[in-house]
């Protein structure tokens, strides 16, 4: 029940149209999607946590940018929809190991809040590599050697397109973004009753979501996602 699969079904249902016969998918999905957008966006400031990923891109040497005359090498190109830091708001930490080596080989790389003009090229799991985050890019010391990074930073959840597509925001997102669809939908479509209810209920699912998510981080000193993180890989709440 949390796939983009099942919110259309549901939708279709609570608008009377479970043949999809006027709620077609280029009608429903973009309302859909820009629902889904702003209950993340209310999830992140009424529980004062972020979404965040721990996200593996093997090969990075092959799969970024270029270095370019400043010293550094961008990963913008791996932020463009459909690559692996789409969505990237703000990287915490980074780490890099030479390619095909043991997960145990990776190594902190330290952030910067500028890099310098010329910095040394990394030819060595010895030398100190460094990351910085500008103009809303990542960007990372050129590393002289093929290479896997690991990046543990806070996203946006990815554009929901196919019918499998999982929100994963949080495993009961679909409660919250089927009412808040469907006051988009009455919106439009000129409804006050649907736009109403819509938004009674989608306000009333996100705020329990809150609250789970606020009750699970209580009794922790520390945040909890930098606990032992670097093999746990995927989305979560911190």
């Amino acid at each position: 029940m949390n796939t983009l699969g099942d919110v259309k079904k549901m939708l279709r249902s609570l608008l009377g149209d479970d043949l999809g016969e006027w709620t077609r998918d280029a009608y429903l999905v973009p309302k859909i999607n820009f629902a889904y957008q702003m209950q993340v966006l209310y999830l992140k400031q009424a529980s004062g946590s972020e979404l965040e990923a721990l996200v593996e891109i093997p090969d990075a040497a092959d799969n970024a940018g270029n270095s370019n005359s400043m010293g550094r090498r961008t990963l913008a190109e791996l932020q463009q929809a459909g690559k692996p830091l789409a969505g990237l708001y703000e990287p915490m930490e980074l780490w890099w190991k030479p390619k095909d080596t043991p997960e145990s080989r990776y190594m902190l790389m330290d952030e910067k809040k500028t890099l310098p003009f010329a910095t040394p090229i990394v030819t060595s799991p010895a030398t100190r590599a460094y990351w910085t985050w500008l103009g809303s890019e990542l960007h990372v010391t050129p590393i002289n050697m093929p290479y896997d990074l690991l990046v543990d930073a806070r996203f946006n959840p990815p554009p929901l397109v196919k019918d499998t597509d999982v929100l994963v925001a949080h495993p009961d997102m679909h409660l919250t973004v089927i009412p808040a669809a469907l006051a988009a939908v009455g919106l439009e479509a000129g409804n006050p009753g649907w736009q109403e209810s819509g938004s009674t209920q989608a306000e009333l699912a996100a705020d329990m979501i809150v609250a789970q998510i606020i009750r699970g981080k209580q009794g922790y000193t520390y945040r909890a996602g930098h606990l032992n993180r670097r093999y746990r890989k995927g989305w979560f709440w911190v």
